[in-house]
């Protein structure tokens, strides 16, 4: 019994902390669905021996802030829009050993943080990142984001380069020392700052694409612009980026 115990507690010692920081931006419809499969996920973790904390940091102007601070204790305001600078700004208020960076409209499994967990036991790993699909997916949606997530998945296999697909911001896990060695979210960018940290970090070490696990967003830009303008929009942004060095937008315009 005693060695059992001891062994329990060995492997809560091993296994890292994290923070779970989440930018929001006129997410008052969006964010208690996010926040409560967060809270049953750390709950979950915690029974595990992962030690979790979440981070809300608002730049909006609805309830959100409101809402998020009835459900976690870590919520801060930021006056000036932006989501690499919000997540910035939630790292530099963590204390966590992985930071994961979660999109304010994406629901979790239980025991994903016990997951993410898991990936991070290689020392070559840097980062991670999963499939995400929207949540009750039409048909075309189902097939768009399953090819999408195997190219994913094929291209953070491949060496280093700008011209290939990168992780999105979804779900995306990063060591902490790693983090703020690279300086964080590139805040020039008003999008595709997700794209250009992937690459940025894969030139360091691993990004491991997960198989176990899958996140689920509420997919709203697809429903209400539709994959081809949704994906032109994602391609518009990725192409500026790539061949001039920044986006070809001012501002990402938000769809809620």
């Amino acid at each position: 019994m005693l060695r059992r115990q001891s062994l329990k507690a060995l492997k809560r010692e091993e296994m890292p902390s994290f923070s779970v920081i989440i930018p929001t931006f006129q997410e008052q419809d969006y964010v208690k669905v996010t926040l409560s499969s967060l809270i049953e996920a750390k709950r979950y973790g915690s029974s595990r021996g992962v030690e979790t904390e979440i981070i809300v940091v608002d730049s909006g102007s609805d309830e959100t802030e409101e809402i998020a601070k009835r459900l976690v204790d870590k919520v801060y305001k930021l006056k000036e829009r932006g989501i690499a600078k919000a997540r910035n700004f939630g790292a530099m208020k963590s204390r966590g050993e992985v930071l994961i960076f979660l999109d304010a409209d994406v629901i979790v499994p239980t025991d994903f943080l016990e997951k993410v967990s898991k990936v991070f036991e290689s020392p070559k790993v840097v980062g991670c990142a999963c499939p995400n699909f929207p949540a009750n997916p039409s048909l075309s949606e189902r097939i768009f984001f399953t090819m999408y997530n195997m190219a994913t998945r094929f291209c953070l296999w491949l060496s280093p380069t700008k011209l290939k697909i990168q992780a999105r911001g979804e779900l995306q896990a990063v060591r902490r020392k790693v983090f703020f060695e690279m300086k964080g979210f590139n805040e020039n960018l008003p999008c595709a700052e997700d794209g250009e940290f992937s690459h940025r970090l894969s030139k360091i070490g691993k990004i491991r694409f997960m198989k176990d696990l899958t996140v689920f967003e509420s997919g709203r830009r697809f429903k209400k612009w539709g994959i081809l303008r949704t994906y032109k929009t994602w391609f518009e942004a990725w192409a500026s980026l790539t061949l001039c060095g920044k986006t070809k937008f001012n501002v990402w315009k938000s769809v809620r």
